[in-house]
Protein backbone atom coordinates (compact mmCIF):
# COMPACT_ATOMS: atom_id res chain seq x y z
CA UNK A 1 0.00 0.00 0.00
CA UNK A 2 0.85 3.61 -1.20
CA UNK A 3 -0.22 6.45 0.57
CA UNK A 4 0.91 10.52 0.93
CA UNK A 5 0.71 13.78 -0.46
CA UNK A 6 1.63 14.98 -3.94
CA UNK A 7 1.88 18.94 -4.95
CA UNK A 8 3.45 19.08 -8.90
CA UNK A 9 3.39 22.24 -10.84
CA UNK A 10 4.22 23.02 -14.38
CA UNK A 11 5.78 26.33 -14.97
CA UNK A 12 7.13 27.74 -18.46
CA UNK A 13 10.00 29.93 -18.32
CA UNK A 14 10.89 33.39 -19.99
CA UNK A 15 13.18 31.36 -22.65
CA UNK A 16 10.40 28.70 -23.23
CA UNK A 17 11.57 25.84 -20.90
CA UNK A 18 9.15 24.11 -19.25
CA UNK A 19 10.01 23.04 -15.21
CA UNK A 20 7.84 20.22 -13.55
CA UNK A 21 8.16 21.11 -9.70
CA UNK A 22 7.13 17.67 -7.22
CA UNK A 23 7.00 17.61 -3.83
CA UNK A 24 5.95 14.69 -1.96
CA UNK A 25 5.17 14.73 1.80
CA UNK A 26 3.10 12.15 4.38
CA UNK A 27 4.96 9.28 2.46
CA UNK A 28 4.24 5.24 3.83
CA UNK A 29 4.60 2.59 1.68
CA UNK A 30 3.94 -1.26 3.03
CA UNK A 31 5.29 -4.21 1.36
CA UNK A 32 4.59 -8.00 1.63
CA UNK A 33 2.34 -8.77 4.71
CA UNK A 34 3.73 -11.46 6.42
CA UNK A 35 1.74 -13.80 8.84
CA UNK A 36 3.42 -13.50 12.67
CA UNK A 37 2.03 -14.59 15.86
CA UNK A 38 2.12 -10.94 17.32
CA UNK A 39 0.39 -11.44 20.28
CA UNK A 40 2.44 -14.91 20.78
CA UNK A 41 -0.78 -17.02 21.76
CA UNK A 42 0.47 -19.83 19.65
CA UNK A 43 -2.17 -18.93 16.80
CA UNK A 44 -1.57 -16.92 13.45
CA UNK A 45 -5.32 -15.51 13.06
CA UNK A 46 -6.97 -12.07 12.76
CA UNK A 47 -6.05 -10.99 16.65
CA UNK A 48 -2.75 -10.60 15.19
CA UNK A 49 -1.18 -7.23 14.05
CA UNK A 50 -0.02 -6.78 10.28
CA UNK A 51 3.98 -7.68 9.82
CA UNK A 52 5.18 -6.08 6.24
CA UNK A 53 8.59 -6.98 5.25
CA UNK A 54 9.39 -3.79 4.12
CA UNK A 55 7.52 -0.68 5.86
CA UNK A 56 8.66 3.12 4.62
CA UNK A 57 7.47 5.68 6.85
CA UNK A 58 7.78 9.81 7.12
CA UNK A 59 8.43 10.23 3.85
CA UNK A 60 9.08 13.79 2.35
CA UNK A 61 10.83 15.09 -0.82
CA UNK A 62 11.23 17.54 -3.40
CA UNK A 63 12.09 17.04 -7.57
CA UNK A 64 12.75 19.61 -10.17
CA UNK A 65 12.33 18.45 -13.72
CA UNK A 66 13.68 19.73 -16.72
CA UNK A 67 14.84 19.32 -19.98
CA UNK A 68 18.72 19.44 -18.47
CA UNK A 69 17.55 16.37 -15.87
CA UNK A 70 16.40 15.65 -12.50
CA UNK A 71 17.21 16.92 -9.01
CA UNK A 72 16.02 16.75 -5.88
CA UNK A 73 15.73 15.07 -2.53
CA UNK A 74 13.64 12.36 -0.65
CA UNK A 75 13.98 11.04 2.67
CA UNK A 76 12.50 7.93 4.48
CA UNK A 77 12.49 5.89 7.78
CA UNK A 78 12.38 1.95 7.10
CA UNK A 79 12.29 -0.96 8.61
CA UNK A 80 13.32 -4.30 7.16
Amino acid sequence: MLRGDLVFESVTTDSGATVLRLAVANVSLLLGPVGKDTNLDGVIDDLDDDVHVVEVTDGQGFFVVTGFGVAGSLSVSAIF
